[in-house]
């Protein structure tokens, strides 16, 4: 009984042995497809700040023309300094005398009769203009610029009364003051340099003809 007893204990041993064995076969190879199976996550590149957020991609610059299109007052500013130079260049062609009158009728508060006084020194300017404010304060840009060789009339064209009149000038003398302008050179037979108001128009030419 004793023997018999050994031998069954034996084989419980063989038997225990053997299950044991299959089951860690069977896991090691559960395991072993299981990560097979198992496919690594894609590897990203991602740009990320000083707290370890995601920085978000810099929006580009919005890219503007180099040259902007000059502005209605720049484009007005050009255009007056260009009739300026063609006044300048008349003047400079006419070759007028020594302390000879130039006479701006209409010159509001400096835009014609300073730079030209400036640009020619050896020649007395007389600025004309209806507005006492305009006068004064061309009177005073030309104390300030240091030039002595302008003076002011506060008053219309027609009072007026200079004679000794080298060239009428007049750069956009408003409604009928160019006509005058140049009523008066002619009647004083002076040469006249005018440019028209952009509201006005010269009307008459000489001898009363339409222009």
């Amino acid at each position: 009984e004793e023997e018999e007893e050994e031998e069954e204990e034996e084989v419980e041993r063989s038997r225990s042995s053997k299950d044991s064995i299959s089951t860690t076969s069977t896991s090691n190879s559960s395991s072993s497809k299981h990560m097979d199976d198992k496919t690594p996550p894609p590897t990203t590149t991602e740009t990320t700040d000083t707290n370890g957020r995601c920085a978000k991609p810099e929006p580009k610059p919005h890219k503007r023309n180099a040259r902007q299109p000059p502005s209605r007052a720049q484009r007005r500013l050009e255009r007056k300094q260009r009739q300026c130079d063609a006044f300048a260049a008349t003047l400079a062609a006419l070759q007028l005398p020594d302390n000879a009158l130039v006479v701006d009728f209409g010159c509001g508060s400096c835009g014609l009769t300073l730079p030209l006084a400036w640009a020619f020194p050896r020649l007395r300017f007389c600025g004309v203009d209806l507005k006492a404010k305009a006068i004064a304060l061309m009177a005073a840009r030309a104390r300030s610029a240091g030039l002595r060789n302008v003076e002011t009339h506060c008053g219309s064209i027609a009072s007026f009364e200079q004679r000794e009149v080298a060239l009428v000038c007049a750069l956009h003398a408003c409604g009928q003051a160019s006509d005058e302008a140049m009523l008066h050179a002619l009647r004083h037979r002076a040469p006249y340099i005018i440019a028209p108001c952009c509201v006005g128009k010269v009307r008459f030419a000489s001898g009363g003809a339409r222009e």
